[in-house]
C-alpha cells in the first residue's frame, strides 16, 4: 500500500489545473453542457421516492432497492479504478465556493443523510446477521457504500466522515426499531397512527434541508445551480466528504491540497464564464 508521502507525490504529479476548455468530470457526468437526460430521469426517480418515503412503505422499499445499489455500484467503481483527488473534489467544490453556502451544507448535508437513513431503516433487511455488532440493513449498507468511496478518496478525513455516516445509520435504525408495524385486531404492536412517525418527522427535516441548500445556499449565497443538476449520484457521494474536507481545511489540514483545489475551482469558474 502506498505511503501518505507517496500518495502526495503522486497527487503533486497528477493534480494539475485542467485547461479551461476541458470538461470537469469523467464517466459521462458533469460537464459545462449541463444536465443529461439520464441524470434528469435519475433526479425524478430519486426525489419521487424520497418524497413518497415520508408516508409510504412502498416508496421506502423502492428507495432501498433502487437507490442503495446505485450507491454501491458507484463506490465499487471508484474503489477499483484510478481517480484524481483534486479532480474529484473540484467537481463539488466548483458549485460550493461561497463560504456561506459551505456553512449551510456543513449543517444540512449530514441532516439529509441522517433522514434518508431513517427512510431506509424501515425496509426489512436482506439478512438478520449483525457483523461487528451492527445490523446489516439498508441504512448500514448505504453507509458502507459512502464510506468505501470516502476512505478511498482521502483516508484520514474519509475515515472521520465514515464514522459520522455509520453513526447516522445506527441512530436511524435505533429510532425506527422503537416502532413496530401495526397488527390486526388485538395484540402487540404500535397503533397505526404512531407507526411511521419517525418517517414523518424525517420528511419535514429532509425537506427543510433541501430548501436551505437550494434557496439560501445556491440561489442567494452562491448564485449558481446545485451540483446534483449535472451529476446526481456523484453529488450524493461527494457531498458528505466535501463538507468535512472544508472543515479540515479551515483547521489547517493539508494546505498544499487546499491551494491545488482552489486553483482548480478558479479554472473551472473561468471555463464556465467563457462558455456562457
Amino acid at each position: 500500500m502506498p505511503t501518505r508521502e507517496a500518495r502526495k507525490f503522486g497527487a503533486a504529479q497528477s493534480h494539475k489545473t485542467p485547461p479551461p476548455t476541458q470538461p470537469l468530470s469523467r464517466f459521462g457526468q458533469a460537464t459545462i453542457s449541463g444536465m443529461t437526460p439520464a441524470n434528469a430521469v435519475l433526479i425524478l426517480a430519486v426525489f419521487g421516492l424520497l418524497g413518497g418515503s415520508v408516508v409510504s412503505q412502498r416508496a421506502r422499499t423502492g428507495l432501498a432497492w433502487f437507490g442503495v445499489p446505485i450507491l454501491c455500484a458507484f463506490s465499487l467503481k471508484r474503489m477499483h479504478s484510478g481517480f484524481d483527488l483534486v479532480h474529484e473534489l473540484t467537481f463539488y467544490a466548483s458549485y460550493h465556493a461561497d463560504w456561506r453556502n459551505q456553512l449551510v451544507h456543513v449543517v444540512f448535508v449530514p441532516l439529509l443523510v441522517f433522514t434518508a437513513m431513517i427512510f431506509l431503516a424501515y425496509v426489512p433487511p436482506l439478512s438478520r446477521a449483525t457483523p461487528l455488532g451492527m445490523p446489516l440493513n439498508w441504512a448500514t449498507l448505504a453507509a458502507l457504500a459512502w464510506s468505501g468511496h470516502h476512505v478511498k478518496c482521502e483516508p484520514l478525513v474519509g475515515l472521520f466522515t465514515s464514522l459520522v455516516t455509520f453513526g447516522s445509520a445506527l441512530l436511524a435504525t435505533l429510532i425506527v426499531q422503537r416502532e413496530l408495524p401495526p397488527t390486526k385486531g388485538k395484540g402487540k404492536g404500535m397503533p397505526a397512527v404512531r407507526y411511521g412517525q419517525a418517517a414523518r418527522w424525517a420528511g419535514a427535516l429532509h425537506g427543510l434541508s433541501w430548501y436551505m441548500q437550494i434557496h439560501p445556499g445556491h440561489a442567494i449565497f452562491e448564485g449558481r445551480k446545485a451540483a446534483l443538476l449535472d451529476a446526481l449520484i456523484q453529488s450524493f457521494m461527494d457531498g458528505p466528504l466535501f463538507i468535512w474536507m472544508e472543515v479540515a481545511f479551515r483547521l489547517g489540514y493539508d494546505p498544499a491540497l487546499r491551494v491545488q483545489l482552489e486553483s482548480a475551482v478558479a479554472a473551472q469558474h473561468a471555463a464556465w464564464a467563457l462558455a456562457s
